[in-house]
């Protein structure tokens, strides 16, 4: 018997993308959507992904990564930067906000 561990980056990361995939290939094949509506179909569900809602993976945060002379840059040229190691779906479900009709 193995010994029971933490999955791997690229274990996560291919159950990642094999989601990905899988919701691809559903909405490629809902003849009865329109075009717009299959896309925001994949949109729909990859955030689910992202929020832990879909195809049984844990909530993923999406992490900022942007560097110091992006920052610098920034702040020259007087406009907000993005801050490193920001998370941006910290306190918020992405897939009820692209819901609002605001977005699509």
């Amino acid at each position: 018997m193995s010994k029971v561990r933490a999955k791997t980056e690229e274990e996560v990361r291919s159950e990642f993308l094999d989601c990905v995939c899988s919701i691809v290939k559903t909405y490629t094949n809902e003849s009865d959507l329109t075009v717009k509506d299959r896309c925001r179909g994949v949109a729909f569900s990859i955030l689910c992904i992202f929020d832990g809602q879909e195809q049984g993976l844990p909530a993923m945060g999406i992490v900022l990564q942007s560097d110091e002379d992006d920052k610098e840059y920034y702040r020259d040229i007087g406009e907000n930067w993005y801050e490193a190691g920001q998370v941006i779906n910290n306190s918020s479900m992405l897939h009820e906000e692209f819901s609002g009709v605001k977005y699509v």
